[in-house]
């Protein structure tokens, strides 16, 4: 999955990987970062925190497949601490070359 930040906006792409999520950007993108990806969650100067229920609003439609896979991807972040419970957001390792 990828969340793609262009122009100071936020996207999602990419819905049916479910083994890989990460935020897609352009060094432009930086100072802005945080703004852009206010929608979707939030920049803490390293990585970005991306809200569970934005990306199940947009990926509002897909099979119960997708539903099973995704809960399975939030399980393994959350294995390896890449769930934040308070604010219910999966972190996302940032790919500033995108």
């Amino acid at each position: 999955m990828i969340i793609r930040v262009q122009g100071g906006r936020v996207s999602l792409e990419d819905i049916d990987t479910l083994t890989a999520f990460k935020v897609a950007a352009t060094e432009s993108d930086r100072a802005g970062l945080g703004a852009a990806l206010a929608p979707a969650g939030r920049f803490d100067g390293e990585h970005a925190w991306i809200s569970e229920v934005w990306v199940r609003k947009s990926a509002a439609g897909r099979p119960p497949e997708w539903t099973a896979g995704f809960e399975k991807m939030l399980t393994f972040a959350r294995s390896k601490g890449w769930y934040d419970d308070a604010s219910a957001a999966i972190r996302a390792h940032i790919d500033w070359g995108a």
